[in-house]
């Protein structure tokens, strides 16, 4: 008969699972970690519910073009993601029992939601005159320069015009 064994809450358990010296200081530890993480958790749905009023009562017209590129978008998007995992968009399909045309379906009311959240979030920003600092735009490069493995000051360097107000357009939506 086999009996699991716990471990004695105390100063020596605390030492040996962290960095800290006493069990005060790692349950202190825990205890902020827990309530930022909530906190953040908060922000984020309140963050949410604010952009999905803001969806629902905007009134604006989609292209079909917009919607197609979307759609291509999210697709490309999860092919990559696939390919990263071993596996074809094809063969999840084929495995699925679906095709392109009904897996592009599936991607329209989120395609929708995207394009009438950017557009919503572009608006607000042109209203209230909301520029990208420089920092913010330093802070935008050095993610993508961290991502794709590059120094940030030779990324930022190489960016083009499109890709520095793709950049600084996300910057401004945040």
């Amino acid at each position: 008969v086999q009996t699991k064994e716990l471990p004695e809450l105390d100063d020596e358990f605390a030492k040996d699972v962290s960095e800290f010296d006493t069990l005060d200081e790692l349950k202190k530890d825990v205890s902020e970690k827990l309530e930022k993480e909530k906190r953040q958790q908060l922000r984020y749905d309140a963050e949410n519910k604010v952009m999905e009023k803001a969806i629902e009562t905007a009134e604006m017209e989609i292209s079909d073009l917009m919607m197609e590129e979307e759609i291509d978008r999210s697709v490309e998007q999860m092919e990559q993601q696939m390919q990263g995992q071993g596996i074809s968009l094809d063969d999840y399909l084929k495995y699925t029992g679906s095709d392109r045309e009904k897996f592009r379906e599936t991607m329209r009311p989120e395609a929708e939601r995207n394009i009438k959240a950017e557009m919503v979030l572009s608006a607000i920003a042109e209203a209230e005159k909301i520029e990208a600092t420089e920092e913010e735009m330093d802070a935008e490069i050095k993610t993508y320069a961290d991502a794709f493995q590059h120094e940030f000051e030779s990324y930022k360097e190489k960016l083009d015009d499109r890709m520095r107000g793709y950049i600084e357009a996300g910057v401004k939506r945040k």
